[in-house]
């Protein structure tokens, strides 16, 4: 029994030699795992710490393509070198940049986003104008022309290539009125002013805006020729712009009422007609074949 008890105990004894040995390698593991990680985060670290340091631009809100960049929508932040995008742009030269495209707010600019394009005018100034006739398509960051239509079919462009800083169409029932802002320089505000004289003596004229398909497209030319029989008008009598205003206004809201009234009257018409036709088709199926002794709506053997 003791030579039994004797082996027992050396395979025990073996047994926790083994066990001792696994933890103690594990252990050595774990330790020189932790200083190699440890060794690899401080390397990382003064890495981090001596990289070069560069700044880059970033927009603090959401802008539409074509928009004028200024100050108070950029920040200036450090970058590391190696995590910055390629071709980051300082803040002078970001400032009154054009954007080429949407941007959200938080974006690094790089120098691929921006044109800087001409330098804004010091007469160029943000104005809504309601007489201006537009399309649902329209929207914030679209480019138009403004043209003036007169009843005899000319057409002529008054304002070339305006980008449309935001627009909303007349709704009665939104209680939304015909606006479109866009930014004009003191000029183009007189040329629209002639204009919107000229539509006013004009029965049946409209200004109104076509879209361009792309930014990219070249600037159309002005052909809307000078009338000088309406800048004496307008010399003569002060209101005659304010009254022209008002009522190309109301000639754009009985415009817009009017497509709507014939949209709808549409819609009742082509209703009416599916339901005759639907009846037709129902009487056509209730009708009995044998009409000879259909007398009187009975049926008669």
């Amino acid at each position: 029994m003791s030579i039994i008890r004797k082996g027992k105990r050396k395979i025990a004894k073996k047994k926790i030699m083994i066990i001792c040995s696994a933890c103690l390698f594990v252990g050595v593991v774990l330790v020189l795992g932790g200083i190699a990680l440890y060794n690899k985060a401080t390397t990382t670290n003064q890495e981090i710490e001596h990289a070069p340091v560069t700044y880059g631009v970033v927009v603090l809100e959401n802008l539409a393509p074509g928009e004028i960049l200024k100050q108070e929508q950029l920040m200036t932040i450090p970058l590391i070198e190696a995590e910055q995008p390629l071709n980051t742009v300082r803040l002078e030269d970001a400032i009154g940049s054009k954007l080429r495209y949407g941007v959200e707010s938080n974006t690094i600019l790089s120098s691929g986003m921006i044109d800087k394009g001409e330098l804004v005018a010091d007469d160029l100034r943000k104005h809504v104008y309601h007489f201006i006739e537009i399309t649902e398509a329209l929207s914030r960051g679209d480019y138009i022309d403004i043209r003036i239509q007169f009843p005899n079919g000319a057409d002529y462009i008054v304002l070339s290539k305006k980008r449309v800083l935001d627009c909303s169409l007349y709704d009665e029932v939104a209680q939304t009125d015909n606006s479109l802002w866009i930014e004009v320089s003191e000029e183009e505000i007189l040329t629209l002013s002639s204009a919107v004289v000229d539509a006013y003596f004009n029965d049946q004229a409209k200004i109104y805006a076509i879209q361009y398909i792309s930014q990219d497209q070249e600037k159309a030319i002005v052909t809307y020729p000078e009338n000088d029989i309406v800048y004496a008008l307008m010399g003569e009598d002060p209101n005659v712009v304010e009254n022209a205003i008002t009522h190309m206004e109301n000639r754009v809201r009985e415009r817009v009422t009017a497509r709507i009234k014939e949209y709808s009257g549409q819609r009742v018409t082509n209703a009416n007609t599916t339901y005759v036709n639907d009846n037709s088709v129902k009487e056509e199926i209730e009708k009995p074949e044998d009409t000879d002794n259909y007398i009187d709506g009975n049926y008669v053997d």
